[in-house]
């Protein structure tokens, strides 16, 4: 947030909110407050609100696990190690040689170096929509031509003053939160503000692309993916917190004493078990260690006794309480809690169901960061070409990258189910093989020297080709049967959810 914001923030007390809860800690105060003012979705979001925001996402993605492990997921499920780069133009040869320049390129596109790779920086700008709301990514050439690639956190832009510019290249135009937009909402350039102000930067679009999931059309940026929930969750890790501290006193008392008296033995008796100390007031406190915990005592009507202390914390009814904001958190993050907690619960059919709600949102998640990766790839590609280092197609622009394997439960039946589809035409062999990380002109040409390499090797030992062939049940390799028994038998036992 810049300074002028933050005094003017600081001086009114809290900044309010007219949309965010998250942004508005004091709104439960007055309810009458629910009814907002409907303007753009840019004008709630000031700078206080928005670096408010980001940071309690932040804190909570640090230290709650369940939330940074949703996060993380999905950035690996999106991403894994696939996403290489494959041309679409006509001219094969000439992909060939840019493909093999883009591969070595990915290894060092990043101007921070190893680790920060291109799978890596791809699924740290997924991580950043969800825990930061956006990040940005700045192409720049070094000296030489090369091309390098700079993932900038979205902290780092920001605006000296929101709303409309009064003067300059951008005059009549809006800044907020770093993002300079014409009156229509299009993003025009971004602002990263520097220490003191003739030093400050203003990066047009044509350089710099901001990687944000939008939710609205008037927002110009993006807000973390748990803004509906970053109330509920600092509350969840209060009450995690308490009921920490009390199972730690709970736990410090190991036995119960019932006397008459209802009270512990004279510390001034000797050989007394019980310990004696000053409290911080003053007073004096009596206690008995014993095996690390502590013995409290109690006064008993009749005789004594001895028993052993059970706590019942945390209780049950505060398991369902978590459980229940943990599912309206995650109802907002469009991610399974199933699949970031705990999947004992669910079974047959409901598998599948958490399973297709999960290869949505990796599919989203996807399509949004593909533009992005195109991007990237024809900037490096360009500059090949300025550089001399690659011969000039009219189709250089042309790329498209292979997706990771998508989320499954049962590899079997998911082969058997794309078997059926490709002999029936509904499916094409590149259907498989993207989702696995490969292309379909590799895997061919594989197949074409393996092929040749059986060939090669069955004339020098003198056998038929035919003995690499893996026989099945003992016979020749059968081709399935759409109407298996079996199959239908163990689909059906699934579906129905035992």
């Amino acid at each position: 947030m810049n300074p002028v914001d933050f005094q003017r923030a600081w001086r009114n007390g809290v900044s309010r909110s007219a949309l965010w809860d998250a942004g508005d800690w004091g709104r439960w105060r007055d309810r009458s407050s629910w009814r907002i003012e409907t303007k753009d979705t840019w004008r709630h979001i000031d700078s206080y609100t928005f670096a408010r925001i980001v940071s309690d996402s932040q804190r909570l993605f640090a230290n709650l696990g369940i939330v940074k492990g949703a996060a993380l997921e999905k950035a690996d499920y999106a991403f894994g190690t696939a996403w290489q780069p494959r041309f679409l133009g006509t001219d094969r040869k000439w992909g060939e040689r840019a493909g093999a320049m883009l591969a070595d390129w990915h290894r060092s596109c990043n101007v921070l170096g190893y680790p920060f790779g291109w799978n890596k920086g791809l699924a740290l700008a997924s991580l950043c929509m969800d825990r930061d709301g956006r990040s940005f990514a700045y192409t720049f050439r070094t000296e030489g031509g090369y091309p390098l690639v700079q993932f900038i956190p979205g902290h780092r832009i920001a605006s000296r003053r929101s709303g409309e510019i009064k003067d300059g290249k951008y005059r009549g135009m809006i800044s907020t939160n770093g993002v300079i937009m014409t009156g229509y909402g299009r993003p025009v350039a971004y602002e990263m503000p520097a220490t003191r102000k003739d030093e400050d930067r203003v990066i047009g679009r044509d350089r710099m692309m901001q990687v944000f999931d939008p939710e609205w059309w008037d927002g110009g940026t993006g807000l973390p993916a748990i803004t509906h929930a970053v109330l509920d969750l600092h509350d969840l890790k209060d009450t995690q917190d308490f009921e920490k501290l009390a199972i730690k006193a709970a736990s410090a008392i190991s036995l119960l004493e019932y006397n008459e008296a209802g009270n512990a033995p004279d510390p001034e008796e000797e050989g007394s078990p019980v310990v004696t100390s000053r409290a911080a007031d003053g007073g004096m406190v009596h206690y008995e260690t014993m095996l690390g915990g502590l013995v409290r005592y109690f006064r008993s009507n009749s005789g004594s006794k001895l028993e052993s202390f059970i706590s019942s914390r945390p209780p049950e009814t505060w398991h369902r309480f978590v459980e229940y904001i943990l599912r309206c958190c995650f109802a907002g993050l469009r991610w399974p809690i199933e699949i970031a907690w705990d999947a004992s619960k669910i079974g047959g059919a409901t598998v599948r169901l958490v399973r297709n709600k999960a290869v949505a949102a990796v599919r989203c998640r996807q399509d949004l960061l593909a533009p992005l990766a195109l991007r990237l790839d024809a900037f490096a590609v360009g500059s090949f070409i300025d550089a001399g280092w690659l011969d000039f197609d009219p189709e250089w622009y042309k790329w498209g990258h292979t997706r990771p394997a998508e989320i499954t439960v049962d590899e079997g039946r998911d082969a058997q189910n794309f078997e059926r589809l490709y002999r029936i035409g509904a499916k094409n062999l590149s259907d498989w093989l993207g989702p696995a990380g490969k292309g379909l002109e590799d895997h061919l040409r594989e197949r074409a020297r393996e092929a040749k390499l059986k060939e090669q090797i069955a004339i020098e030992e003198g056998v038929d080709a035919s003995v690499f062939t893996a026989p099945v049940n003992g016979g020749a390799a059968a081709e399935p049967s759409g109407d298996d028994k079996s199959a239908k038998g163990e689909e059906d036992e699934d579906d129905s959810g035992k």
